[in-house]
């Protein structure tokens, strides 16, 4: 995960998944005489991080139609999808852009009656949307237990109950097929995983992804869906 900020950027990566050699190996780092690139490294306590900010945690509307918000702020009866998320510990709250793009191209989609699977669900934000605009199958898979029981307690929340919460990874789904496939993780990990996709999603189905456009030339290489 990547957070911008004024004086550069602040990237966070799960201890056993960091490899110090390879980050001094980036081209951009050793090879780079242009711009002299600095990075400093600290071990992040492992603590709930998410309370900080949780009481400045404000609605969020997208598309017009999706709103999104915190068990302690008001309904809203004018919008079409309500969905409530208690964050937690795990990512996923429709603030980040990623999320607010994957729930603004999930209205794009006719989701009555069709079968879906959340891979990386973290709140299980996607899932729950999915169940509110007609899903009758939703799977929700994440790493994380942490993910795994905040969508737990979300999936309770807004009273789904179409949605099954997994923890697991892009194997898990084995030979299940779906209509819809979100993936709201980061690119590195859809590159690695597409061919898992590609067996999932039904013929005329759909897949949704993060940074997409960023994506697509190394997909299409690869001849997108035609491993």
């Amino acid at each position: 995960m990547f957070q911008e900020t004024e004086k550069g950027v602040k990237a966070y990566i799960e201890t056993q998944l960091f490899n110090q050699k390879e980050l001094d190996e980036l081209p951009f780092i050793k090879e780079n005489n242009e711009v002299h690139i600095s990075y400093t490294i600290a071990k992040a306590e492992n603590r709930n991080w998410n309370e900080e900010w949780e009481s400045n945690f404000k609605p969020v509307i997208i598309g017009k139609e999706i709103y999104v918000r915190a068990e302690y702020h008001m309904p809203d009866p004018t919008v079409k999808y309500e969905v409530v998320i208690q964050p937690r510990m795990a990512f996923g709250t429709g603030h980040h852009a990623t999320t607010s793009m994957m729930m603004e191209s999930m209205l794009k989609i006719d989701f009555r009656n069709k079968k879906v699977l959340d891979m990386g669900c973290g709140t299980a934000i996607l899932a729950i949307l999915a169940d509110k605009m007609g899903a009758t199958s939703i799977t929700a898979i994440d790493n994380d237990p942490n993910a795994v029981e905040n969508s737990f307690v979300n999936c309770a929340v807004n009273g789904v109950k179409a949605v099954s919460v997994l923890l697991g990874d892009a194997k898990t789904p084995g030979k299940d097929r779906y209509d819809v496939v979100l993936a709201n993780i980061n690119r590195n990990i859809i590159v690695e995983d597409i061919a898992f996709y590609d067996g999932n999603i039904l013929p005329g189905g759909s897949l949704l992804c993060q940074d997409f456009i960023s994506m697509i030339s190394n997909l299409l290489l690869k001849r997108l869906f035609h491993w």
